[in-house]
């Protein structure tokens, strides 16, 4: 793995346990960590502000993760 891989999560079959079992055992729902897994895999604030990138393409960049947060 590399510096920049991404992180994902083990494929599991979501049929044979339900949410509730999860919170039973302490476990994160399968929507819980698709967003922790999204959160991770998001660009530190250090790594944008260091890539040379025109203001126009931030503030594109910001619009889109504005509108990935509220899916």
């Amino acid at each position: 793995m590399g510096q920049n891989a991404k992180f994902e999560r083990y494929k599991i079959d979501s049929t044979q346990i339900t949410d509730e079992q999860r919170k039973y055992y302490h476990v994160e729902t399968l929507a819980e960590q698709k967003i922790k897994e999204y959160k991770m895999n998001l660009t530190s604030i250090m790594q944008f502000y260091s890539q040379e990138k025109s203001w126009g393409s931030r503030y594109k960049w910001a619009k889109t993760y504005a509108k990935e947060l509220t899916i």
